[in-house]
C-alpha cells in the first residue's frame, strides 16, 4: 500500500488511471493505484433534503488516500502518443481539456493529434 500524493491522484485522473514515473534515460514507469475498501460498516444518517433518516451499509475507505500500486511493463518514452481528452469532472477531480503525451489503452476513447 502507498499513500499517494494530491499530485499523483490528480495526474491519475488526468491520465485515465495512470501516473508515468521517469527512472531516467528513455525508460518511463507506468503505475496504476487501486483504491481498497476497509470493509463495509453500518451507518444511520440524516438526510436534510428528504428530511428522514436513511440507514445500511457503507464501504468505509483509508482516510489517508492509501493505494495498491499496481506496476506496468517499463515502456520506452518514444511509445508514447500524443492525444487530447474531453474536460469534465472526473473523479473528484475537475480536469481540462488538455493535450497530453501517454499510451494506447483500448479501454480509452481518445482521438489522436495527426
Amino acid at each position: 500500500m502507498y499513500s499517494t500524493t494530491l499530485m499523483e491522484r490528480y495526474l491519475h485522473a488526468l491520465y485515465f488511471g495512470s501516473v508515468y514515473y521517469w527512472p531516467g534515460a528513455d525508460i518511463v514507469l507506468p503505475v496504476h493505484y487501486r483504491s481498497y475498501s476497509l470493509g463495509t460498516v453500518y451507518r444511520k444518517w440524516y438526510d436534510d433534503d428528504k428530511e428522514q433518516w436513511n440507514e445500511g451499509f457503507v464501504e468505509q475507505y483509508p482516510k489517508n488516500h492509501s493505494r495498491i500500486p499496481e506496476f506496468h511493463r517499463e515502456m520506452r518514452i518514444t511509445d508514447f502518443k500524443s492525444f487530447t481528452r474531453r474536460g469534465g469532472k472526473f473523479g473528484r477531480y475537475p480536469l481540462p481539456a488538455a493535450r497530453l503525451w501517454g499510451l494506447e489503452m483500448p479501454w480509452f476513447t481518445l482521438k489522436h493529434i495527426e
